[in-house]
């Protein structure tokens, strides 16, 4: 894109961010309003997030931890189109996996680790740097 068109997309999104957060400020005022704990209430939303995403890994395996994380690292990357994410995320989970693989054979031969546990060095990390920086901006 051109660097005009490039500036321009940069400052709408940061106007969508600032906007989401004032949204957020004020939904928090009307409900501590309302005699809501909204610290706590919000706690509480990140650690059902939490379960919710072991959970699903827990069930799926693999392959639900890397559909969690994946859309997310490209996400951060700078792909925010619905079909450009979608196509990076694609890309982006067969390298995470085929690493993954690469990396579980070749560590402790003869024997491999469990692939599960080499993609979570990479994701879990990242998960919760997302929780974190989710939790600073409200």
């Amino acid at each position: 894109p051109a660097p005009g068109r490039a500036r321009r997309r940069a400052a709408q999104n940061q106007n969508r961010i600032a906007v989401r957060g004032r949204l957020a400020r004020r939904a928090a005022a009307a409900y501590a309003a309302l005699g809501v704990d909204v610290e706590r209430a919000s706690r509480r939303a990140y650690l059902l997030a939490a379960l919710l995403a072991a959970a699903t890994v827990a069930a799926a395996g693999l392959v639900g931890f890397v559909g969690l994380v994946v859309p997310h690292m490209v996400r951060a990357a700078g792909l925010r189109r619905s079909r450009a994410l979608m196509c990076g995320a694609a890309v982006v989970g067969a390298t995470l996996v085929i690493a993954a693989d690469v990396v579980a054979r070749t560590v402790r031969p003869p024997a491999e680790l469990p692939l599960g546990a080499v993609t979570a060095l990479l994701g879990v990390p990242f998960f919760l740097w997302q929780l974190r920086r989710l939790a600073a901006r409200s």
